[in-house]
């Protein structure tokens, strides 16, 4: 049987990102839907009344599924392919690694994680977490194998097709051999993520 490692963001890291994604949205959109709705509602100050609190409500309900929903990515070692509802890529297939932290300032910090990203799909780890557990030994493991046999590289931007200065472009993304030393070695939730990829 094959073996399969699940990574799947906390519940409240999911929340949080969908809101970023959609909920701030919703409210606006409401407002807008309203307006057109009740136009016949006078005076105007009404239908805004009305429309912002559903739209609150609406991005609530929409946050919630979303992030219920989020589908966690199985990366199936024996079979070399990572799957995510229905999109799978070959570990050959990922391309991009990058370090993200969810605050700027170290002190703030609650995780570090290292994303890895093919072109229909991401695997998003906890390698560092200043509370609860980050991704453990197993499946940092996982993940050396799907980097191992991955095509990471840095991207590159038009007017720099050789990548001489990838690194000052695009800070926050790792090679190959620095995705690996991550796994490897962690950095500690206050370091200097700059240092840690370089």
């Amino acid at each position: 049987m094959s073996e399969t490692v699940r990574f799947q963001l906390p519940l409240r890291r999911r929340w949080a990102i969908t809101l970023t994604r959609w909920g701030i949205w919703a409210p606006l959109f409401a407002v807008q839907l309203s307006e057109l709705v009740l136009i016949w509602l006078q005076p105007r100050w009404l239908r805004f009344a009305i429309g912002l609190p559903l739209g609150i409500l609406l991005a609530l309900v929409v946050t919630l599924v979303l992030a219920s929903r989020w589908r966690p990515a199985e990366v199936r070692l024996e079979e070399k392919v990572v799957q995510q509802g229905g999109r799978t890529a070959r570990f050959e297939e990922f391309d991009r690694a990058r370090l993200i932290a969810d605050h700027v300032d170290p002190a703030k910090r609650k995780n570090i994680l290292l994303i890895l990203q093919a072109d229909r799909l991401k695997v998003s780890a906890i390698i560092a977490s200043s509370k609860g557990p980050a991704t453990d030994e197993r499946g940092r493991r996982a993940l050396a194998q799907v980097v191992e046999a991955s095509a990471i590289e840095m991207p590159r931007d038009k007017y720099d097709p050789k990548g001489k200065f990838s690194s000052v472009l695009f800070p926050e993304y790792a090679t190959r051999e620095g995705a690996l030393e991550l796994l490897a070695h962690p950095p500690r939730i206050g370091d200097d993520l700059r240092a840690a990829i370089a």
